[in-house]
């Protein structure tokens, strides 16, 4: 009797598994024909995105100037921005996407930014390989300023973020000095950056040489980078792919040079190699809370930014713009963060755990300028 049993369960067994393959094929199959998953995010943007323009001139108000920690509150002033906490919602509906942009850059406007918003200086140098000066032309300015793309990260994968951030605040990892133009709290930039040097470096956050056990806080910090390369980072390209394609060719360029520099260190710790859509994450706790400029980022690049945590409030304020835009766990918002100043509304409830991935400009403009030998 014991046998026979046997012998059905193991039956029903194989039948079970028949079905679930061909069931995983049929998926496999719908999943093909629609597109795969860069055509579902294309569907999903465009059917439930709300596009703005304000008719207001293109914010070109710190195009002219290189690093003023007090200038940004001094246009405060003298163009009588309103408060932070005026600043209409850009939209209430925190599950549509939403595009920004205003009227164009006036041929004035353009002139000072160059071929593909690149800096004046840039243009006076001596080209010595035809790549460089095409990098330049293909690198069209975006469309739009700022883009919101809602309900994007699983909660899963959200709560994965908060619960690695403790491990890492556990593991002992020590914060650099505070940014206080810009936070009121600490934040921890990590992974790859050109900041103040002459070839790709690993920032110092990453490295944790004053943390009492660095081997411990390094591990952890790669492991919460790990999540990122792996959940996030597919979904962003993904959604900037459709949204920002002339960026790619740049990207590429930096990335082939970063991972030539870098080589051995990044064969040791593979996942401060974020795949070359942006190659430096700032990770804090609350919001950066001081109207700034993030003066070291590149005009042709978008910050992409996204918050992880349960928390009430936070808006994202840009005063230049005239608007607010909510942004909640889950979301993507991408920000033209070298044009537009930008601040969070402070207050709200609850915990709230933010990531701005982005690319320096210095790590842009050295590999642009180079010599390409990493090629």
């Amino acid at each position: 009797m014991a046998g026979k049993k046997g012998k059905k369960k193991r039956a029903d067994n194989r039948k079970r598994r028949k079905r679930s393959s061909i069931s995983q094929e049929a998926r496999q199959a719908d999943y093909e024909k629609e597109g795969g998953v860069r055509d579902r995010c294309r569907e999903k943007v465009k059917n439930n995105t709300l596009y703005v323009h304000i008719p207001i001139p293109y914010p070109t108000h710190f195009l002219p100037f290189t690093k003023d920690r007090k200038l940004v509150q001094q246009f405060a002033v003298q163009e009588k921005w309103p408060d932070n906490h005026d600043l209409p919602d850009v939209t209430t509906n925190d599950r549509l996407n939403v595009f920004i942009r205003t009227n164009p850059p006036t041929h004035a406007q353009k002139q000072l930014m160059g071929p593909g918003e690149t800096g004046q200086w840039m243009l006076r140098k001596d080209w010595t390989h035809p790549e460089q000066l095409l990098a330049l032309k293909t690198d069209g300015v975006p469309k739009y300023l700022a883009m919101r793309f809602a309900e994007v990260f699983p909660k899963k994968t959200l709560a994965k973020l908060v619960s690695l951030w403790h491990a890492a605040l556990a593991a002992g990892v020590v914060f650099g000095e505070t940014e206080l133009q810009r936070f009121k709290s600490p934040a921890l930039h990590l992974a790859i950056w050109g900041l103040s040097r002459a070839e790709p470096a690993v920032t110092a956050d990453s490295l944790q040489t004053k943390a009492v056990d660095p081997v411990a806080a390094v591990a952890a910090l790669d492991r919460l980078l790990g999540v990122v390369k792996r959940e996030i980072v597919p979904v962003m390209k993904c959604l900037m792919h459709e949204h920002n394609l002339e960026a790619e060719r740049v990207n590429k360029l930096i990335h082939a040079r970063v991972r030539h520099v870098l080589a051995s260190i990044l064969k040791e710790r593979p996942n401060l190699d974020l795949g070359g859509l942006f190659f430096a994450i700032a990770v804090k706790a609350g919001s950066s809370e001081v109207l700034h400029i993030d003066w070291n980022d590149n005009l042709h690049k978008f910050a992409l930014i996204f918050c992880a945590g349960s928390f009430e409030g936070g808006e994202v304020c840009l005063p230049q713009l005239g608007r607010r835009i909510p942004l909640r766990p889950g979301s993507l918002l991408a920000l033209r963060t070298r044009l537009l100043a930008h601040a969070a509304i402070v207050g709200g409830s609850g915990f709230r755990l933010v990531f701005t991935c982005f690319t320096d400009s210095l790590l842009l403009e050295q590999t642009i300028a180079g010599d390409f030998a990493y090629l």
